[in-house]
């Protein structure tokens, strides 16, 4: 009786399967583009095959992490930027390699220092998601406690009484 506090859609419902649909979709995504990247790597003429092949593994080992991080928090947090993370970083890796090498190209190193930024900010963010989730639980927690304790509003006193 005392979890119907809460209607339907702020009730917690436990996951079954190994990942949510969304974020099986979005690692079916980065499989595919990790492995197009792969290919291209050797597909592509030979002074290419470093900056290519490199970008392919740290590709894959991030849509590695991300479907680790995605299993493991299915049911503690919703997506706290693992996605953009596995997205971002090889980007800036590839700039980073471009303007190491030789080009920057048109946006340069203020481009790396912000993308550097922002990813060092999700990163953060990510590494705190599970604090930030139980902190939430534990104020929810009390939060309906406190209502179970409240004394009955005196507009409904005279229900109780035959």
């Amino acid at each position: 009786m005392f979890k119907q506090l809460f209607p339907p859609s702020r009730q917690r419902v436990p996951h079954y399967s190994f990942m949510r649909p969304g974020d099986f979709l979005w690692f079916v995504f980065l499989i595919v583009f990790s492995t197009w990247k792969l290919w291209s790597a050797f597909a592509l003429a030979e002074r290419f095959f470093t900056e290519w092949f490199s970008y392919a593994l740290l590709s894959c080992s991030l849509t590695a992490v991300y479907a680790w991080l995605r299993i493991r928090r299915r049911n503690i947090c919703a997506d706290s930027g693992e996605l953009m993370i596995a997205i971002m970083l090889p980007q800036l890796y590839s700039h980073l390699w471009k303007c190491l090498h030789g080009d920057p190209g048109e946006l340069g190193w203020g481009w790396i220092a912000f993308v550097s930024a922002l990813c060092t900010w999700l990163i953060y963010n990510v590494w705190r998601a599970p604090k930030i989730a139980k902190e939430l639980n534990e104020l929810e927690a009390v939060a309906e406690e406190e209502a179970r304790n409240e004394p009955a509003n005196p507009r409904f006193a005279h229900l109780d009484k035959p």
